[in-house]
C-alpha cells in the first residue's frame, strides 16, 4: 500500500514533511480510528526525523566553531524533549529500529569531528568502555521490552473498549426490538380479543329462530 491520500494532502500543505512507507505506513485494522490513528503515528515520526536533523544541524555548528561536541547532544533524553515525547516513544518497537540506526549515526558524526579535540573523562569512559557498553545494551534491550509489552496492553485495552462499545451497541439494539415485539404482541392480542367478540356476535345472531310462514295466519 502506498501513501494514503489524506497524508497526501498533508504532505502538499507542508514541504517539509516527508512519508516513508517502511516506517510510517500502519496496518488498518477496520477501526473508524485507523486514519486518525495513521496520521498521529506519522507526525510524531515527521517530529522525530525533524529532531535528529536538527541535532545534526547542531553539531556541524559546533565543529565549524570548534567547540566541544557532548554525547549528550544524541542521547535519548535530549532526542525526547526536542521532539516532544517521551523515551518510549522513540523506542517504540515499531520505531527502534530506525531511530537507533539515526542516533548511533550521530554518535559516530560526534566521536569523528571530536577526534582532535579533548573529551571529558566521564563522556570518555560513557562510549569506549565496554563494559558500561555491554550493560548499556542490555539495559536497553531490557527497556525495549518493557515497552513492547506496555504497547501490547495499551492494544488490548483500546480493543477491550471497542467490544465493549459494540456490545453496548448491539445491546440497545435488542432492547429496541424487545420493545416493538412487545409492542406487536399487544396489537395482536387487542385484534384477537375483537374478532372473539364478533364471532360471539355472530354466534348469538344465529341463534334467533324466526317465525315459520304458517304461523303468521294463527
Amino acid at each position: 500500500m502506498s501513501c494514503p491520500d489524506f497524508i497526501k494532502q498533508l504532505l502538499n500543505e507542508n514541504s517539509e514533511n516527508e512519508w516513508s512507507e517502511k516506517d510510517d505506513l500502519l496496518e488498518a485494522t477496520g477501526s473508524p480510528y485507523d486514519q486518525k490513528n495513521q496520521t498521529d503515528w506519522w507526525k510524531q515520526n515527521c517530529k522525530i526525523r525533524a529532531t535528529f536533523k536538527k541535532i545534526e544541524r547542531e553539531i556541524k555548528q559546533l565543529y565549524k566553531a570548534e567547540e566541544k561536541i557532548s554525547v549528550r547532544l544524541a542521547g535519548w533524553t535530549h532526542i525526547a524533549d526536542l521532539a516532544c515525547c517521551d523515551r518510549n516513544t522513540l523506542k517504540h518497537p515499531r520505531r527502534i529500529q530506525w531511530t537507533n540506526k539515526m542516533r548511533e549515526r550521530l554518535l559516530k558524526k560526534i566521536a569523528q569531528l571530536n577526534n582532535s579535540n579533548t573529551v571529558n573523562e566521564h563522556e570518555e569512559s560513557q562510549l569506549r568502555d565496554n563494559d558500561k557498553i555491554v550493560l548499556q545494551n542490555n539495559l536497553e534491550k531490557s527497556r525495549m521490552e518493557v515497552a513492547r509489552w506496555v504497547y501490547k496492553v495499551k492494544d488490548l485495552e483500546h480493543e477491550l473498549v471497542k467490544y465493549k462499545r459494540l456490545a453496548n451497541m448491539r445491546g440497545r439494539t435488542v432492547e429496541r426490538l424487545n420493545s416493538i415485539l412487545a409492542e406487536k404482541s399487544k396489537k395482536i392480542a387487542e385484534i384477537e380479543t375483537k374478532l372473539l367478540m364478533l364471532k360471539e356476535k355472530e354466534n348469538e345472531t344465529n341463534l334467533i329462530q324466526f317465525p315459520r310462514e304458517e304461523s303468521k295466519h294463527i
